[in-house]
């Protein structure tokens, strides 16, 4: 046996590991793989390579996810919408709790005492396990980035 074999042996025998992604998995792969290939109809440099090095993964991770091979996480979802500058509650909600997807539709939240579901959402965040924490806060800082990036036109 060659040293070659041994290694697709090894790969053969760990996608026999995999389990079978949900209905909501592969409807997320869907959505992730369509968003990627709008985005990069507006910039020909978001291609599958580009996504791996930010996310310091292999090319072939961003396609297996793309693909539904492989189930995004809270974390991973996160990433590819700051990369490709999508709303994850629209590729997974599902992954998303509820105050999360709000807090992450308005962008940003207020600590005021006067806003009770902010600080609701506050609390929601803070019982998240600190790995999600940071992905998150990675997250909302690109979208502070982008909306100090765009221009005040008036007309909000």
């Amino acid at each position: 046996m060659s040293p070659n074999s041994h290694a697709i042996n090894v790969r053969c025998m760990e996608n026999e590991k995999r389990r079978p992604l949900t209905a909501g998995e592969q409807r997320a792969a869907r959505k992730l793989k369509d968003a990627w290939q709008k985005c990069k109809r507006k910039d020909k440099g978001i291609t599958q390579e580009h996504i791996a090095g930010e996310l310091e993964v292999t090319q072939g991770t961003v396609s297996h996810y793309m693909n539904g091979q492989i189930p995004l996480n809270f974390e991973t979802l996160l990433k590819f919408a700051t990369i490709l500058k999508f709303n994850p509650s629209d590729i997974y909600p599902e992954i998303i709790p509820y105050n999360m997807r709000l807090f992450i539709k308005q962008g940003f939240m207020e600590r005021s005492a006067e806003n009770m579901e902010s600080l609701r959402i506050a609390e929601d965040i803070e019982s998240l396990p600190s790995d999600q924490r940071a992905a998150l806060r990675v997250y909302l800082q690109a979208l502070v980035n982008k909306n100090e990036d765009t221009p005040d036109t008036g007309t909000n």
